[in-house]
């Protein structure tokens, strides 16, 4: 796999966790 690839996957996965806890954050934060 090329290096934009690994990279391309990473953001990828830190998009979709970030959107995860965006979404399930508590009403207080």
């Amino acid at each position: 796999m090329t290096v934009l690839g690994v990279l391309a996957v990473v953001a990828g996965v830190a998009a979709v966790v970030y959107a995860f806890v965006w979404l399930c954050r508590p009403e207080k934060f």
